[in-house]
């Protein structure tokens, strides 16, 4: 049973055998500061990816690979390549040459086409990234958290095939409320960049 009628007739009671009068009312009082969100509350949303000048060239590097027709090797030379972004992209065009209805080279070529518009929508129990045609949907858990950051386990999607999902441990750092970085616990230079869409 709720106490709230009972703290209301003792009050009534108090009044009517000692009326007091009414204090002068004052000003209201300072409204308390909101308490900061949590941070796995703060992590939720739609997020975009920011590209490093060394991943933006990887991404011209494969959509210059994946080209249809393949790029000749005047195209290649006129690219200003180095040996190794050649090599890369010589082989990768081989690759989709010989079997253009691989599975892999297809999800390679619409993550280079669509990564950098990518977007890492979290929500309380999924992340999802969106790279053009390719997505990933994964469930996620909290193993840590401090105000500014989060340690994640994150499980793929069963494949296909039923196989499990891969399991993946990262961390989510926050720099100011609309941008986070994360990074791979085991490998902390494994990391990405995102702010949040508005």
């Amino acid at each position: 049973m709720s106490l709230a009628p009972l703290l209301l007739i003792s009050l009534l009671a108090c009044a009517e055998t000692d009326p007091v009068e009414a204090p002068a009312a004052g000003p209201p009082p300072p409204a308390a500061p909101a308490a900061p969100a949590a941070a796995r509350e703060r992590v939720l949303g739609t997020w975009a990816i920011v590209l490093s000048e060394e991943e933006r060239r990887q991404v011209e590097l494969l959509q210059l690979a994946f080209r249809q027709p393949p790029p000749t090797e005047e195209e290649l030379a006129a690219a200003t390549l180095s040996p190794d972004e050649r090599s890369m992209v010589k082989l990768m065009a081989a690759a989709a040459a010989a079997d253009p209805s691989d599975p892999k080279v297809a999800e390679m070529k619409a993550a280079a086409d669509g990564l950098s518009q990518a977007t890492l929508t979290i929500t309380a129990d999924a992340m999802t990234f969106q790279a053009g045609a390719v997505t990933e949907v994964s469930s996620w858990t909290v193993q840590a958290e401090a105000a500014e950051s989060l340690t994640i386990e994150a499980v793929e999607a069963p494949g296909p095939d039923g196989a499990p999902g891969a399991r993946d441990v990262a961390t989510i750092t926050f720099e100011g409320d609309d941008r986070i970085v994360m990074a791979d616990a085991d490998e902390p230079a494994q990391r990405q960049v995102f702010t949040r869409r508005r």
